[in-house]
């Protein structure tokens, strides 16, 4: 296998396994991404970057709504989605789902882990 390249906690299975990629190794990252927005933790880390491809590749994370329980199932089900093992598995982020994710977003409370964010911003505001 050859080199690898990319950052380890944000790296698709496929990328890790030196696989093809395609836009949806993007959608896994994002996955990582939003994981990380909603519980404040990485889905998978590890003492060195062999651990973390391993974990990327092999396991499964808690799901979102196992560390934040106030996320919406519907969001926590999308992020999951995203995190699939099988590129084919993956959301392609359909319109339905796109309108899903951001109602989840606007109505979520803050997260547990970030309770300080403060925001002044109009844009910012719930109930838009």
């Amino acid at each position: 296998m050859g080199a690898r390249a990319g950052t380890p906690h944000y790296m698709a299975p496929e990328q890790i396994r030196g696989q093809s990629v395609d836009h949806r190794s993007d959608l896994y990252s994002l996955g990582v991404m939003l994981y990380q927005m909603a519980t404040g933790q990485k889905p998978f880390d590890g003492e060195n970057r062999e651990a973390i491809w391993y974990a990327h590749a092999a396991m499964e994370p808690a799901t979102p709504r196992e560390l934040a329980p106030e996320i919406p199932e519907a969001l926590s089900h999308i992020i999951l989605s995203l995190l699939a093992k099988d590129p084919a598995n993956r959301y392609g982020l359909p319109p339905e789902s796109r309108v899903i994710c951001a109602r989840s977003v606007w109505k979520m409370p803050l997260p547990s882990w970030n309770r300080s964010i403060s925001c002044t911003s109009r844009s910012c505001g719930r109930g838009l």
